[in-house]
């Protein structure tokens, strides 16, 4: 069911000539438009649920689509609300343009699937709390080049990929700031951001994965027993050998 294409065929090539002309991103491969500010080698990790690693280790990353997230400005709440008070005041032709185009544009993000990484290879107990939905929660790590080389994508599908800036809230009308800008109450996550371009209606998209390719260490989280986290290591790696030295316990202690 094609129910985005027609925001995204005219969305897409509007973030990739800017992010190509304003803010040094280049094409890794036809499909993957990279921040070229970024090192490949560069470590970044994941929270996910345990059941979110048992599909990558069956092959399926998970994407969300952006609109659904719960951070107002992320959906672009306050763009809706911008559009409500155009309405009601007399503007100029081109405010009213320029009004109409930004809300094309987050309408557009709104359609795209992201996965969200962090950079802070140091744990963070907050981002436990935030991110791990239980005790069965994991921490994974790869680096941006090996997980960009072990996704597969269709010749239609494209990828944009950058850390996040953070900063205080203005006028978001570019596309870096459209995706890439979040206000400083989330620097803490310091976060590296991949956005899918899928022609699909669900919230939710699984990108195909080699994950043997990427994963480097899988790490409990810090709410789970010793002995149950060994039950589920010695699981793991019955099923999935190449897990030998890729299980960690997490530095903090919490259960």
């Amino acid at each position: 069911m094609n129910c985005n294409n027609c925001l995204l065929d005219h969305g897409i090539p509007f973030f990739e000539a800017s992010l190509k002309e304003e803010n040094n991103f280049s094409f890794e491969g036809k499909n993957i438009l990279i921040n070229q500010n970024l090192s490949y080698d560069t470590k970044i990790y994941r929270i996910i649920s345990f059941i979110d690693l048992i599909r990558i280790l069956e092959g399926r990353l998970r994407l969300t689509k952006r609109g659904s997230f719960s951070d107002c400005h992320e959906r672009g709440e306050y763009v809706a609300e911008e559009i409500k008070v155009s309405q009601k005041e007399t503007l100029g032709r081109e405010r009213i343009e320029l009004v109409r185009k930004k809300k094309k544009r987050f309408e557009t993000s709104m359609q795209l699937y992201a996965s969200c990484w962090t950079l802070e290879k140091k744990e963070i107990f907050p981002m436990w709390r935030a991110y791990a939905i239980d005790k069965f929660s994991v921490r994974i790590q790869t680096t941006i080049g090996d997980l960009l080389s072990s996704i597969r994508l269709e010749s239609s599908q494209k990828m944009f990929c950058s850390p996040m800036v953070y900063g205080e809230e203005k006028n978001r009308t570019k596309a870096f700031d459209i995706l890439f800008y979040k206000t400083e109450e989330y620097k803490i996550e310091n976060e590296f951001r991949l956005y899918l371009s899928a022609d699909s209606c669900s919230e939710i998209f699984y990108l195909p994965i080699n994950w043997e390719a990427c994963i480097e260490d899988i790490m409990f989280s810090p709410f789970i027993e010793p002995d149950i986290a060994n039950y589920i290591a010695s699981c793991l790696l019955l099923k999935h050998p190449s897990l030998q030295f890729k299980l960690s316990p997490s530095q903090i202690i919490e259960y």
